[in-house]
This record gives structure tokens, sequence and C-alpha cells, in this order.
């Protein structure tokens, strides 16, 4: 609360009440459970494409019946949906 009339001083003079500040604990889905999920999808991503990469052989295509399959195509979003989630990661702040 401090911090907040430390930003703005006015604030403080108005009485106006302010919401107590947001907690930043990650324990719920949105949360731990779906950057861990993010983190394994983007691992096996990885390994997908060093495989396609070094061996030209893609796993995803090869178990899901070619690259222009449609349940390819929904793996390679989820894919990169989870890559996207895990650049989030970059912005975050930290903990101290």
């Amino acid at each position: 609360m401090q911090r907040v009339f430390h930003i703005f001083p006015s604030l403080e003079k108005t009485g106006i009440l302010l919401p107590p500040p947001v907690h930043t604990e990650r324990n719920c889905f949105g949360g731990m459970l779906m950057d861990t999920f993010s983190l394994i999808l983007v691992i096996l991503s990885a390994l997908d494409w060093g495989l396609v990469g070094f061996l030209r052989f893609d796993p995803v295509a090869w178990f899901f019946g070619g690259q222009t399959a449609n349940l390819s195509r929904v793996v390679y979003a989820v894919f990169g949906i989870a890559g996207l989630w895990c650049a989030a990661f970059l912005f975050r702040r930290k903990k101290r």
C-alpha cells in the first residue's frame, strides 16, 4: 500500500480506499501447473525439431500420420502455444 502512495502521493490525501495488493503466488491452474506442462511440451518440441534437423525424422508426423494430418497440426499448434507461454517467462518479475 505504501508503494502506491509513494508513486501517487495525492491518493493518500483523498482518503480513497485501495484494494489490497495482488498476491503473486502461483499455485493454481494458471500458475505452476501450466508452467510445468508448457515446459514439458517445449522440451518435447525441441526433441522433435532436433530429430528433424539431425536425422530427418519427424516423430510427430510419423506418429500422427504425416505433417499435414489434422492431428499433427493440432500437436504442432499446441507446441507453439506452449512456446509462447514459456516466452512469457522472460517478462515475469522475479520474487525477491
